[in-house]
């Protein structure tokens, strides 16, 4: 048992940094309010992996579970591949916007306080989600000892099937109110 559950993580690891870009390309999608590209990228990565598991995981290359983790790295840089490659030319596109507009001057304390606001946040925020991850993956392994190979086969399954609705895209965000009324207003006549 411990030997499968060994050579899953280790093939795995290898597409850790994938799967967190992943995941980072899509937040900065939503961000500019498209959902149509990560949709897209979800939908290459589950076409990877259902033609890679079979391969991998049985005849020709007969990895098992080994075999089913490299079909998910490989999903997840296939995924990454479209995402980075769709966000490029935008990412292009703000850079020549930025360089045209006129530069404005800042407070450089106000900016710094800013910046280690929002870095105090996002440490806060990567600390809990590791430990939640963490403290799953610790029970997970505890179980899986004493339950055996389908037990991980089963978590696997679980897993992937909780994650689906994730990997949905989530809906644009609305466009915020304006500040200032869109037409004049008119004062009353004297």
């Amino acid at each position: 048992l411990h030997t499968p559950a060994l050579a899953y993580a280790r093939a795995r690891a290898i597409g850790l940094p994938f799967s967190l870009t992943w995941t980072a390309s899509e937040g900065i999608f939503r961000g500019l309010a498209d959902t149509r590209v990560p949709l897209r990228a979800s939908a290459v990565a589950a076409v990877v992996n259902l033609v890679l598991d079979p391969l991998f995981v049985f005849e020709p290359l007969n990895w098992g579970v080994a075999g089913a983790a490299v079909a998910t790295a490989a999903s997840c840089v296939a995924a990454c591949f479209v995402l980075i490659r769709s966000l490029k030319p935008r990412l292009d596109a703000l850079a020549v916007r930025k360089s045209q507009t006129v530069e404005l001057t800042t407070d450089a304390a106000a900016e710094r306080a800013a910046n280690r606001a929002v870095a105090g946040t996002s440490a806060a925020t990567l600390l809990r989600t590791s430990s939640i991850l963490g403290y799953w993956v610790f029970v997970a392994a505890g179980v899986s000892r004493s339950l055996g190979p389908a037990a991980i086969a089963a978590h696997g399954v679980v897993l992937k099937a909780r994650a689906a609705p994730r990997r949905a895209p989530a809906p644009c965000p609305r466009r915020p109110p304006p500040l200032a009324p869109q037409h004049p207003v008119s004062s009353p006549a004297p």
